[in-house]
């Protein structure tokens, strides 16, 4: 699976999107790399 964030307006959103996901990987026991 692939996903991906574009940010293009704040800078703070990438990073947030990234700690959602590997929250959520991490509750559902999936690999992040």
């Amino acid at each position: 699976m692939n996903i991906l964030f574009v940010c293009t307006g704040n800078t703070c959103r990438s990073p947030m999107a990234a700690a959602l996901l590997q929250e959520m990987a991490r509750k559902e026991g999936i690999e992040m790399r």
